[in-house]
């Protein structure tokens, strides 16, 4: 089967980045749609080093770049209603998801207009607005293994933290998309959270972490400033990934001493880290 998505090489991820920022990618390739996806992925080497890749939202490849594969799944975002329930592909954006579940009736997601980014991203940071979190709604997953077989997968398949989740006991398998389960209606109570971007530190924090993340704004390094007021990251006018991860790191370091317990941020670096070159 020949493929039909679009190969890249050498691109800077800093323009697939909603943060701005990010090295350049060895290898990019966007599949057309789920099959071509399983085409690629039973063509790629077993030892390739493979990144999957959405709005990055909740990812940046650091400044030194990826010496790999990255999988875009921008063009994943497929959506229909399967009986009760709704199955989208991952890499259909929160806001248009929620579109098409309101369209159709499907109740329970309009809380996910507040989640940056896309399905796969809330995904794999179990993402949330107030008490709800997109883990709660899904009923299956579909992934694709490196050999490009499908399989369908229960919520119990994977590790399902607070900032971080998806991690699979199927470790080479990579999730397409999921089956999510509506709220009745007679229950169904969300609302719209703000659009709030993925500089919001409500997004990039467990809810539990975000006051302690606060409380020492000031203490942010570098050339990122958080604004308390409003709970936005800014970067300066020339950002890049090394002042990102290490402002990052900062506030990690300083809200885990305030709570006295790890505190740890959504917000993903992957990648070689910038390496200086002295002269002889």
């Amino acid at each position: 089967m020949s493929l039909r998505g679009q190969l890249q090489h050498n691109v800077k991820m800093a323009t697939l980045s909603a943060w701005g920022v990010g090295g350049v990618a060895q290898a990019v390739y966007t599949p057309a749609d789920e099959a071509d996806a399983a085409a690629f992925l039973a063509g790629l080497r077993l030892d390739e080093p493979l990144l999957v890749h959405g709005s990055g939202a909740y990812i940046v490849v650091r400044e030194g770049g990826y010496r790999g594969m990255v999988l875009s799944t921008c063009a994943l975002d497929a959506m229909t209603l399967d009986g009760a329930t709704l199955y989208a592909e991952v890499g259909i954006g929160c806001a248009a998801l929620v579109q098409y579940a309101r369209n159709h009736g499907f109740t329970g997601l309009g809380w996910m207009l507040g989640v940056p980014g896309t399905l796969g991203g809330a995904l794999v940071t179990n993402a949330g607005v107030r008490d709800e979190r997109v883990w709660s709604r899904v009923e299956a997953v579909k992934t694709l293994d490196r050999h490009g077989r499908t399989h369908r997968r229960a919520p119990d398949a994977f590790g399902i933290g607070a900032v971080f989740a998806g991690a699979s006991r199927h470790a080479d398998e990579l999730m397409v998309g999921v089956w999510l389960r509506p709220k009745a209606r007679a229950q169904d109570t969300t609302t719209s959270g703000a659009l709030s971007g993925p500089r919001a530190v409500s997004q990039l924090f467990a809810a539990d972490d975000v006051l302690h993340v606060l409380e020492v704004a000031d203490q942010v390094p570098g050339r990122v400033r958080l604004d308390r007021a409003s709970g936005q990251l800014h970067l300066d006018a020339q950002p890049d990934a090394v002042g990102l991860e290490a402002a990052i790191r900062g506030l990690c370091d300083a809200a885990s001493a305030v709570a006295g317990r790890p505190v740890n941020c959504r917000l993903r670096f992957v990648g070689e880290p910038l390496r200086e070159v002295s002269g002889l």
